[in-house]
C-alpha cells in the first residue's frame, strides 16, 4: 500500500509523523485495533499486518481499552450522527479521552 495509490493517506500519514515527532501519545482505541488489521491485510498483506501489532508492542502508539461509559458514549455518537454514518469504531476515535 503506497500513499501515491490513494492520495488521501498523505494527509495521515502527514499528521501521524508530526505527532510522533512531537511526542504525543497517540492512543488506538481497542476498536480501532482489529480493523486496522483486516485493512491492511486486505491492501498489503500479512507482512505489512504484522507491523502494526508490532508498533503497538513497541509503545509507537498506547492501546485504550475502553469502558462501559465510552461503549454508551459511543452508541450515543452512532445514534446521534447516523445520517453520516458514523459506525461504532469512528465514534470509538472521535469521543473525548481524560
Amino acid at each position: 500500500m503506497h500513499a501515491r495509490r490513494r492520495p488521501q493517506l498523505h494527509y495521515q500519514l502527514e499528521l501521524f509523523t508530526v505527532l510522533h515527532a512531537a511526542r504525543h501519545e497517540l492512543l488506538v482505541p481497542a476498536t480501532v485495533i482489529a480493523e486496522v488489521g483486516y485493512f491492511l491485510a486486505r491492501e498489503a498483506g500479512a507482512r505489512v499486518e504484522s507491523l502494526f501489532p508490532t508498533v503497538l508492542a513497541d509503545g509507537d502508539f498506547a492501546p485504550v481499552d475502553l469502558t462501559s461509559a465510552d461503549y454508551a458514549q459511543i452508541a450515543d455518537l452512532v445514534n446521534t450522527y447516523e445520517s453520516l454514518p458514523l459506525g461504532t469504531t469512528d465514534a470509538s476515535v472521535a469521543g473525548p479521552r481524560p
